[in-house]
């Protein structure tokens, strides 16, 4: 069952190809994010009988899958510490409690910005699709086939990870109700 998966990735997997995290993070902190990334991002890519064998390989490692390994070490692990980054960046730093989220402020460091947070997360997020973008082309170079099982396909072939951006703090409210700033032809996002 997809929502019993064991946690696939740690710290040290992450900070593989994000070198950013700590190696003091702890595993708890990080466990809800790479979980959420197991269950929600690699979901929507990869059919859940593969994600169940994956799985089973990992708690049994007497099992002999190299193929599976290899596609779990290749490409999925950078996958989803991509995904998982993109989950835990936003908060990273952040301490809630019952009434708000608070930021650790100590002597001679100041917290990123609203606009440097927001560059960092969409540059991982580029790289998380990139990621993306491999484990679709491996799956389909493979024909979905690992150590003999033909795994289905989820129909992501057309998938285009978009590339996004945020623009913090630099909108122009005039724009929208001003007709002296307004270009019937300018999209407005």
């Amino acid at each position: 069952m997809i929502n019993d998966l064991s946690i696939w990735i740690d710290v040290g997997d992450i900070r593989k190809w994000f070198p950013v995290v700590s190696p003091n993070t702890s595993e708890e902190q990080l466990n809800p994010y790479i979980l959420a990334s197991e269950t929600l991002d690699l979901t929507a890519l990869i059919d859940d009988t593969l994600i169940e064998d994956i799985d089973e390989m990992l708690l049994s490692p007497s099992l002999n899958n190299p193929e599976l390994m290899d596609l779990f070490n290749m490409v999925i692990k950078p996958y989803l510490s991509g995904c998982t980054m993109q989950r835990y960046l936003p908060y990273m730093g952040l301490n809630a409690t019952q009434w708000t989220f608070e930021e650790y402020k100590q002597e001679g460091f100041t917290p990123v910005t609203d606009k440097r947070r927001a560059e960092i997360v969409n540059s991982i997020e580029g790289t998380k699709n990139t990621y993306q973008v491999k484990l679709l082309k491996y799956l389909q170079d493979t024909k979905y086939t690992f150590d003999g099982v033909v795994y289905p396909s989820k129909g992501c072939k057309q998938t285009k990870p978009r590339l996004s951006f945020t623009v913090i703090g630099a909108g122009n409210t005039n724009r929208l109700h001003n007709d002296r700033y307004y270009n019937r032809g300018e999209r407005l996002y």
